[in-house]
């Protein structure tokens, strides 16, 4: 599936299964773990790239929806990255927004909101295969991660929250939100660890 050294970079539209299929790519591998609340460009997530790079470290998942979007700059920082780009069916994307009111806070017309953000997160993905070489990203289906043993089953999500991985664990909060004080309070509070 990877072609080339380099961390891999596990995005794709938030709750498409970004975080499931890092981990599983990354025990897969035997790599290292970082998720997008440790590269964050608040937590100063374009350092990590370049430290990654500079030290010629390349056997790390990351987990980063958010990396879509600032794909060119990751590349400048770290020019070996391979993206690994989730897809997942638009309707079960918004259903799992709606479960955990992902940004509803942040929206005064947050169905819209949902709408277009999935609608550009898509774009972008498509945008990415062009612009990237193509031995530099590979495209994995949600529905392909069913059969995987770090897959929770609808029938076994008690309490099921934000970690798609730990079953019946959830985060301390059922809400989600883009707001960048949320975002460092939760950076400082280190609530994913």
């Amino acid at each position: 599936m990877i072609d080339r050294p380099g961390p891999v970079v596990v995005t794709g539209c938030q709750r498409s299964g970004t975080m499931l299929a890092a981990q599983v790519i990354a025990s897969g591998l035997g790599y290292g773990f970082l998720e997008e609340f440790d590269v964050l460009p608040q937590a100063g997530g374009l350092s990590i790239f370049s430290y990654l790079n500079d030290n010629k470290i390349s056997d790390v998942v990351i987990q980063a929806p958010f990396a879509v979007q600032i794909y060119k700059q990751i590349l400048s920082a770290a020019p070996t990255t391979h993206f690994v780009g989730v897809v997942r069916p638009r309707q079960e994307i918004l259903a799992s927004m709606k479960r955990i009111e992902w940004c509803k806070e942040d929206h005064e017309d947050w169905e819209t909101f949902l709408q277009n953000h999935i609608d550009k997160m898509l774009l972008l993905w498509s945008q990415l295969k062009k612009d990237v070489c193509p031995s530099s990203w590979t495209e994995l289906k949600y529905e392909d991660l069913k059969g995987h043993p770090f897959f929770v089953d609808q029938n076994n999500r008690q309490n099921f929250t934000v970690k798609q991985w730990q079953p019946n664990q959830p985060c301390n909060f059922k809400k989600w939100s883009n707001n960048k004080k949320c975002i460092e309070d939760r950076i400082k509070e280190n609530i994913y660890k």
